[in-house]
Parts: structure tokens; C-alpha cells; sequence
């Protein structure tokens, strides 16, 4: 902790100790929390599953992401479906930036139930986003 007058010695400010170096320590200590309560596996699923972040254009879309998301279910998906999985979601990407219908969609319970009302989702991707 700085003590009155040191902030002319070390040039930080009681200001910047708060904002900057307390933030710091207080978000390592977060993410020992979160490190201590959830597994590799556990971290890896919350990871990918934010790849169908649907706002901005589905601006967090990663397909390496959702690739590891399937093979997190080895039992769900086999050598061929992973490998069509590229594709199928490249695909997958392309229509839902034209489609005005998933223009609005700001969550991924909204993007869920859009894809419950269109039906036209692809197999592999409806299981991954369930």
C-alpha cells in the first residue's frame, strides 16, 4: 500500500494504485477462482461455446472453436462428420450474415430459438448448439 507522500517518490498515484494495480490483483484473484472451480474440459466447453456469440454479425464466430467444441463429444461425432464440420460451417457462417432474420439476434438464446423456428439448421451444428 502507498502511504501519504510516497507519490512523489515512486511517481504513482494513490489514483493509479486504485484503478490499476488493486484491479490487477483483484482479477488474479478471480481468475484463481474460476481456475480452482471448473476443470480443463469445463473451461474448453464455456471457451467454444462463445464462438456462436451471434452479435455484430456473428463478429466472435470461430470455426476452429466449434471444430474443438465437437470434439469434446467423441461419442457424437466420428472422423467424418468432424471433417465435414469445416465446411459445413463455413457454409453455415456465410448464410446467417446475409439472412436479415439473425440480423437483430443479440444472444444465444435468441439465435436457439430462431433456429428452432426456421428448422433449417444443419444436423451438427444443432447438436453442438445443445
Amino acid at each position: 500500500m502507498i502511504q501519504l507522500g510516497q507519490e512523489k517518490k515512486s511517481g504513482i498515484t494513490n489514483k493509479h494504485h486504485f484503478q490499476v494495480d488493486c484491479f490487477n490483483q483483484v482479477f488474479d484473484w478471480l481468475l484463481q477462482e474460476l481456475d480452482s472451480r471448473f476443470n480443463e474440459t469445463t473451461t474448453q466447453l464455456l471457451v467454444c461455446s462463445a464462438a456462436f456469440n451471434p452479435r455484430d454479425s456473428f463478429h466472435d464466430f470461430n470455426m476452429d472453436s466449434l471444430i474443438s467444441l465437437a470434439k469434446l463429444y467423441p461419442s457424437d461425432f466420428d472422423f467424418v462428420q468432424l471433417r465435414d464440420l469445416n465446411s459445413e460451417l463455413f457454409h453455415y457462417i456465410g448464410d446467417v450474415r446475409q439472412d436479415d432474420r439473425f440480423l437483430n439476434i443479440k444472444t444465444i438464446a435468441e439465435l436457439s430459438k430462431k433456429w428452432w423456428t426456421q428448422r433449417n439448421i444443419l444436423p451438427i451444428l444443432w447438436f453442438i448448439g445443445y
